[in-house]
């Protein structure tokens, strides 16, 4: 993971990120890691800048009315 230097956890469970960003980060102690709460900021806009982020751990059933991952 040398090229990675950013990565986005979106998902709907508190719990679940904060597993995620811990193992990440031991397993990964250099990269830039980024959690994205949909309940509390609703879906990316349309404009969202994806290009931030060069892996994207997506939650497909985001609880959040017609919007999967």
């Amino acid at each position: 993971m040398q090229d990675i230097h950013s990565i986005l956890i979106l998902d709907d469970e508190q719990d679940f990120r904060q597993l995620t960003r811990k193992i990440l980060k031991t397993k990964y102690p250099d990269q830039i890691l980024h959690e994205y709460d949909p309940l509390e900021s609703g879906a990316p806009a349309k404009d969202f800048d994806w290009s931030q982020y060069e892996v994207l751990l997506l939650d497909h059933h985001l609880n959040i009315e017609n919007t999967t991952g």
